[in-house]
């Protein structure tokens, strides 16, 4: 991540090439993850009869959303990556390169977020199968849709109950209406008014048996001769049905979503050295030329001839230099229209001869004078600081002792 490159013009095409085909492709597997979601919500509706309390379009939609999103940014994102390829087209897209790359990667966080959905929804949907195939056992006498979701369910995923085939033995699941109310076995096993045998449908039946179904009594080896193991499914239907939506929607779905999350951070840390390249590669003045490339800026990891340090010197030169030549473009055209008032201004006033000619004279010598003046005073404040103590002290001279004493001899001769 902190490793920094030097990538020529070839370079950056090539990578644009590349970079834009794996985009084209999270495009195409935006569309397909639509499709599989649709799919995947007509599977668990077709088992809405044995969920309870279970949404079943909240993963659907949120994997639908998440490939609309995938289809628009990553067209968008290819159509960036292809025109990065040539220097005439890619300096459009350069005021949003950063404001893409943003978007990929909180696109990246919402990938990874529908990966781990799927994973955990397992669970959920485990919990209402449990919830919802006990309340199927219930109304199985009663309801003629439930009574054959329930028959051809166990049947064709071999299994019985929803955690085991006991589960129907704490559960009334004969109508009384084809019970003789009168019989004595019968009498003895109601509770509440109701049968509670130890009895399972005929669908609990295994086919890997090797003897006729023992379904009714499961639990008396009084009525069954050489009776070792029950002949019925073990395998609760919660389990196998939470496996089958696991193995076949949930896990594929979840798998898949992260080798694109794992697509997505690649195609995010190439445009990033795509960009910082051809960012790199402007600021030194030649869009062709070669660009330094990185992930994090500031890296003191070099590789593959690192960074030049006076590419921002060389650029504030350069932007110095523009901006001579625009100052001197600008105080050429204000001398030719100064040139040209003047010109106006002579023909208007008559001439030299004219008074406003001879007042403009006189400010212009004026101003000369004291720029004179100023010189001088300059000079001199020059010269006084050149005179130090030293020279003063120097130029400065004592009176000799004897001609002290000659003044004192002279003034006692007057005496």
């Amino acid at each position: 991540m902190c490793l920094r490159f030097k990538f020529s013009e070839t370079v950056r095409e090539r990578l644009s090439i590349f970079t834009g085909v794996l985009q084209l492709l999270l495009a195409l597997f935006g569309l397909t993850l639509i499709c599989f979601s649709i799919y995947m919500k007509v599977r668990i509706e077709s088992k809405m009869l044995l969920l309870e309390n279970y949404g079943s379009g909240t993963l659907p939609y949120f994997l639908i959303s998440v490939g609309c999103l995938m289809f628009v940014i990553h067209s968008f994102g290819t159509k960036i990556s292809f025109d990065c390829a040539s220097v005439e087209t890619r300096q459009r897209f350069r005021n949003v390169f950063v404001c893409f790359f943003v978007t990929l990667c909180v696109l990246s966080l919402i990938v990874m977020a529908a990966g781990c959905m799927c994973f955990a929804h397992r669970g959920i949907i485990q919990d209402s199968l449990h919830q919802g195939l006990y309340t199927a056992l219930k109304m199985y006498k009663n309801d003629q849709g439930i009574k054959t979701a329930v028959d051809r369910l166990q049947l064709n995923f071999r299994c019985c109950g929803s955690k085991t085939y006991s589960d129907w033995f704490h559960v009334s699941w004969v109508s009384n209406k084809y019970l003789n109310t009168e019989h004595e076995d019968v009498i003895k096993n109601l509770r509440d008014g109701e049968l509670i045998t130890d009895s399972v449908p005929f669908s609990c039946c295994s086919v890997l048996s090797p003897r006729p179904c023992i379904h009714n009594h499961v639990n008396n080896s009084k009525f069954h001769k050489h009776y070792s193991d029950v002949t019925l499914y073990k395998h609760g239907c919660t389990s196998v049905l939470g496996d089958y939506f696991s193995d076949t929607v949930l896990t594929p779905a979840a798998n898949t979503v992260f080798v694109t999350f794992g697509i997505e951070l690649l195609v995010i840390i190439l445009f990033r050295h795509l960009q910082t390249s051809i960012i790199s590669a402007w600021e030194e003045g030649d869009d062709a030329g070669p660009g330094d490339a990185f992930c994090i800026d500031g890296c003191s990891i070099l590789c593959c001839d690192g960074g030049d340090p006076n590419r921002y010197l060389r650029k504030r030169d350069r932007d110095a230099e523009l901006a001579e030549d625009y100052d001197t473009e600008d105080g050429g055209g204000g001398a030719g229209k100064l040139g040209g008032s003047a010109g106006g201004e002579d023909s208007q006033g008559g001439g030299k001869d004219s008074p406003e000619r001879k007042k403009e004279d006189k400010n212009s010598k004026g101003k000369e004078k004291q720029k004179k003046s100023d010189k001088k005073n300059n000079g001199k404040c020059k010269n006084k600081k050149k005179d130090s103590p030293k020279s003063a002290k120097r130029g400065s001279k004592k009176p000799s002792p004897k001609s002290k004493g000659g003044f004192r001899g002279k003034a006692r001769g007057k005496r």
